[in-house]
């Protein structure tokens, strides 16, 4: 809502304030680090702490989201960028863009998971059999895709995890219905994962890519990789990192 209205996020910037402000106090002339991934959060929260190192990590290219007002982000963004101690990001290819928004040099981190998340894996490997996917199923999940998949190979189970949005809740009953060779499990506790991800043979990657997807790293590849789950993927830049 707030991108159609923005006066809005100054209203939600308000309480923000008066909820931290019993936090700020604690944290004064600390040596702390303060940060946020969001680029609308600088006013909300990172303004509110005046004296500690602040820093701003960027996991997406928030304008390239179909939800977002595109100018208004990248201007927020780039106020924020120069504001802050420390910038990352998290692909080479969000670096590179932010670099010709801001020109300030992002350091990068890739995403990751922890391994001791996935470790705890009792399934006899010798059973793995389905093909899975974990993620979001937004307007970048490739739905034709992801159709041919399936109705290309009747006799493999597929296996889908991510919240359903209430946009694609018809198109996916459509596909339960017509294939009986697939289910939507939606949203899985990251903590459950293990106990589907277990019986998985192959993981797959079905976006479609835009410059949104160009400037993602993946957490899912690293989810897969830790499982010991071959992944088949479309392809852009930031995988050949993991070749």
């Amino acid at each position: 809502i707030c991108f159609y209205f923005p006066f809005l996020f100054n209203v939600n910037y308000y309480f923000l304030r008066k909820s931290l402000k019993s936090i700020v106090s604690k944290y004064v002339g600390k040596n702390v680090f303060v940060g946020t991934s969001h680029p609308y959060m600088y006013n909300g929260v990172l303004s509110s702490f005046q004296n500690v190192k602040t820093f701003y990590d960027c996991p997406d290219l928030h304008e390239e989201f179909p939800w977002a007002n595109r100018d208004l982000s990248i201007k927020v963004e780039r106020k924020l960028i120069e504001k802050v101690d420390i910038f990352t990001s998290s692909s080479n290819f969000i670096s590179k863009i932010k670099f010709e928004q801001t020109q300030k040099t992002a350091s990068v981190i890739c995403n990751g998971v922890s391994l001791t998340d996935f470790q705890e894996n009792s399934i006899d490997s010798s059973i793995k059999s389905k093909i899975g996917y974990v993620g979001a199923l937004e307007d970048w999940f490739d739905y034709d895709l992801l159709t041919e998949l399936v109705k290309n190979n009747s006799n493999l189970e597929f296996q889908i995890i991510g919240h359903i949005p209430k946009s694609k809740a018809e198109l996916i009953k459509k596909m339960e219905t017509t294939y009986q060779n697939i289910e939507f499990l939606g949203h899985v506790k990251h903590s459950q994962l293990i106990n589907y991800l277990s019986t998985w043979k192959i993981g797959i990657i079905p976006f479609k890519i835009n410059k949104l997807i160009e400037g993602v790293s993946p957490i899912k590849l690293f989810e897969y990789c830790a499982m010991g789950i071959e992944t088949v993927s479309v392809h852009w830049g930031e995988l050949d990192h993991y070749r």
